[in-house]
Order: structure tokens, then sequence, then C-alpha cells
């Protein structure tokens, strides 16, 4: 990640609430999805159809404890990416993301482009540096 600042003034002099080209430089993070449907062990893909099949109030219930707790960097693919998706945007410190963007990157190009790994993209954002 680059700052925008002279390295000499030094980073930690940046303004930690504005900065520059976020939305861009999450965006070139986003990479496409990759199928592993066949390869989640059979108790994994048992929990996922099932999952699926939940009333979307229940989904977006246990999708609002997943903010609570710190997540791991390594995927699961359990949860559709659209459910990812949706908690992508609501991270509470990426209020100031330019949502037309991000719509814009992720809605270009075929059908087969548009599977895009936002699980990856939001264990990234949330998961903390040790």
């Amino acid at each position: 990640m680059q700052f925008s600042g002279d390295y000499d003034y030094g980073w930690w002099n940046e303004n930690p609430i504005t900065i520059p080209n976020l939305s861009t430089l999450l965006i070139a993070n986003l990479k496409t999805e990759k199928d592993v449907s066949g390869k989640l062990p059979k108790r994994l893909s048992g929990f996922k159809k099932r999952f699926k099949r939940l009333p979307q109030e229940l989904k977006n219930l246990v999708c609002s404890f997943l903010h609570q707790h710190q997540l791991r960097l390594k995927c699961t693919y359990i949860m559709p990416q659209s459910t990812w998706k949706q908690m992508f945007f609501q991270v509470p410190f990426l209020w100031d993301l330019d949502i037309k963007e991000i719509h814009d990157k992720t809605s270009v190009g075929d059908l087969g482009a548009q599977n895009w790994d936002w699980e990856k993209i939001t264990r990234q954002v949330v998961a903390p540096l040790y």
C-alpha cells in the first residue's frame, strides 16, 4: 500500500480519517472467485446446503455475529459470495468507500468474470495484523 505523503515526512503523519484512493486500493485486491465447490469436505458442503436453505432473517443474524469476532484469513467458502459482499459493505471503518466505483469495477465484463471473491477481501480487511 502506498501512502500519499513524502517518505521522509513519515507515513505516521498521514490523516487516518481520509485515505486517498481507498476504494481503488481495495478493488485492486479483489480477485475472481476460485471454484472450490468440489473441494469442500462432505460435512462442510452439507452445512453449506443447510445454510442456503435458511430464511434470510436467520442468515442476517448469523452474519451480524461475524463482525463481532476476529476472522481468520483462511477462506472456507461455506457462505455465498453475495453474503460476503453484503458484509464487506457493512464493515464499520469502511464508511467512506466509493460504492459507485466498486460497483462499476465489479459489474464489468462477461458473466464468468463477475464471480468475485468477496470472502477473501472481507477477511483481509477485518483480520487483525500480527
